[in-house]
């Protein structure tokens, strides 16, 4: 992990480095080390998984998220027609990378994270679920900020699937998600609530019943799509 931290402070000079001056493009690097990262997005590694996306952020920090390999025809350069080419990968390697964020907080779930009897240990994932939180909404909020719109148009597609089809307790792992929304509605609100609010306002909807005041246990799904509306419909980030 002090590796991982290393090399994020290297990452300016590496992307900035050229053939002509340095003897290596480092741009040729980023997308497998990209790519590199995302085994250590670990559910069963917190510290591990906390420096992968403080890197990852430190990453998309430098360049944007674009496909340009249907532009190659129009570059004349050898190795920069081949740097378009290899953005051909850029959105498989976002979506994987939220793939891996989804199965990370499904996992983040209060049972999963506070159900012992030591208080210390209770209290260190307490502190983990908020680190967590804050790292996945500024992971979130720069993707779409760099990412082109088909890449994040493909993002938030799955994102809104996620939202409609899967219900997380509201303690944490909800919480978790709501922010990762968040972020995307606070970046690129455009593209993201057209696609989300409709949909989700149609199954909270379609979730109360006559008889829910009476209800001394509301559904689950019912709960976890209002902290989601309750998350989108702020401007400002987790705190």
């Amino acid at each position: 992990m002090t590796a991982l931290r290393w090399v994020t402070i290297c990452m300016m000079p590496l992307v900035g480095s050229r053939n002509s001056v340095e003897g290596y493009d480092g741009r040729k690097l980023v997308l497998p080390f990209a790519m590199s990262l995302l085994p250590a997005i670990d559910p069963n590694d917190m510290y591990k998984t906390l420096s992968a996306l403080g890197c990852i952020h430190g990453l998309f920090t430098l360049f944007p998220i674009v496909d340009c390999s249907g532009l190659v025809d129009l570059v004349d350069d050898e190795d920069e027609k081949q740097l378009c080419l290899e953005t051909a990968v850029m959105e498989d390697f976002v979506v994987q990378f939220f793939d891996r964020v989804l199965s990370l907080v499904e996992s983040r779930s209060v049972e999963n994270t506070r159900m012992s009897d030591n208080r210390h240990i209770s209290e260190g994932s307490n502190v983990e679920d908020a680190s967590l939180e804050k790292f996945l909404w500024a992971v979130a909020h720069r993707i779409a900020n760099q990412a082109s719109t088909p890449i994040s148009s493909a993002v938030i597609k799955k994102l809104t699937s996620f939202a409609l089809g899967n219900t997380l307790e509201t303690g944490v792992s909800g919480k978790l998600f709501a922010s990762i929304l968040q972020a995307f509605v606070n970046a690129r609100p455009d593209i993201t609530l057209p696609k989300l609010l409709p949909a989700l306002c149609s199954s909270v909807v379609g979730h109360i019943t006559q008889d829910i005041l009476d209800e001394e246990d509301l559904d689950r799904t019912l709960l976890f799509q209002l902290l989601l509306l309750s998350y989108v419909s702020r401007t400002l980030p987790v705190s």
